[in-house]
């Protein structure tokens, strides 16, 4: 028997989305308890169809300061290695509960905000103590803490840097809005290629032996429309999608981006068509009149990075605003 033509289209503009991504304006966002983050916004399609996306693999984290390496022979302290940190972790992980275990320890170069240090301008090395998604991150950064306070971690030294973790009271909800560059009525791009910052940070990872966190993360779908009808529909959305919170390119500036004339969603930087200027942008030269921008306004990203993405799919012909 024939498929149904409704059925077929909606199986084509299923496999189109996962395809070319979708652009949406994001409305609201809820946490749920098992770490899961719902996105709702609306798509910039013909039709301003709701959408739904479902973020299900954010892991939160905190830091903590790097320890040096202690040589109780020679009684030295050196900076820890990439080797290190590995057995660092490990260590950590057979101690602590299984409500705490750490998904993944590295050094970052991080600049705290409490007190001026000109000696330090790069900032000091602190590990980023990443935690499995929906973890208390108050309840592991205490445990962890406690375990480093206690001196049973030998070969390593906090003495000169302190044991007080940091970051540790930010909700996993507020991390995420800023690890992703989001917020309220900002464009965001969900697609089934990860931002280059994430793509960054996996190879760091995976260089870091913790290629067992690297494969579960990337055997999940990074981009997987739910068909209408399906009972793991969680909403009655016109779209609802499960995307990996790394897929989540922001398209909106913030305040400080807003001062540089040149900048463009990192995710267009290659498309040509992005740097041509838009139609709000010469209405505004016709009109003689003063613009923020210089070439550009960040109110039309979502849609010229729609006519540059995915030019076959059904798109508006004049800007939102």
């Amino acid at each position: 028997m024939a498929e149904p033509h409704s059925k077929r289209a909606r199986l084509d503009s299923d496999a189109s989305l996962e395809q070319h991504g979708l652009a949406v304006m994001l409305t609201d966002i809820e946490e749920e308890g098992n770490g899961v983050l719902l996105l709702w916004g609306l798509s910039m399609n013909d039709q301003q169809r709701t959408v739904l996306l479902v973020v299900p693999d954010y892991k939160p984290s905190f830091y903590l300061p790097c320890p040096l390496k202690a040589d109780t022979a020679q009684k030295t302290f050196s900076q820890a290695h990439p080797e290190d940190i590995r057995q660092l972790h490990r260590h950590l992980n057979a101690r602590l509960p299984s409500e705490s275990q750490l998904e993944s320890v590295e050094v970052q170069q991080q600049r705290p905000i409490m007190y001026y240090r000109p000696e330090q301008p790069e900032g000091i090395p602190f590990l980023k103590c990443t935690l499995k998604p929906g973890s208390s991150v108050k309840k592991a950064a205490g445990a962890v803490e406690k375990v480093v306070a206690d001196g049973s971690l030998a070969g390593f030294s906090w003495r000169q840097r302190g044991t007080n973790p940091h970051e540790a009271d930010v909700k996993p909800l507020t991390r995420f809005l800023c690890d992703a560059s989001l917020s309220g009525g900002s464009w965001l791009w969900a697609c089934s290629t990860p931002t280059t910052q994430q793509q960054q940070q996996q190879q760091q990872q995976q260089q870091a032996a913790t290629a067992a966190a690297a494969d579960r993360s990337s055997s999940q779908a990074l981009f997987q429309v739910v068909p209408a009808g399906s009972s793991r529909r969680r909403s009655s959305c016109a779209v609802e999608v499960v995307c990996s919170w790394r897929c989540l390119h922001s398209l909106t500036p913030d305040a400080t981006q807003l001062a540089e004339p040149d900048w463009q969603p990192p995710c267009c930087s290659s498309w040509t068509l992005c740097r041509q200027p838009c139609a709000r942008r010469l209405q505004q030269q016709q009109r003689a009149t003063s613009c923020r921008c210089a070439s550009w306004c960040w109110m039309c990203w979502p849609h010229r990075l729609m006519a540059a993405a995915a030019p076959a799919m059904p798109r508006r012909t004049q800007p939102l605003l």
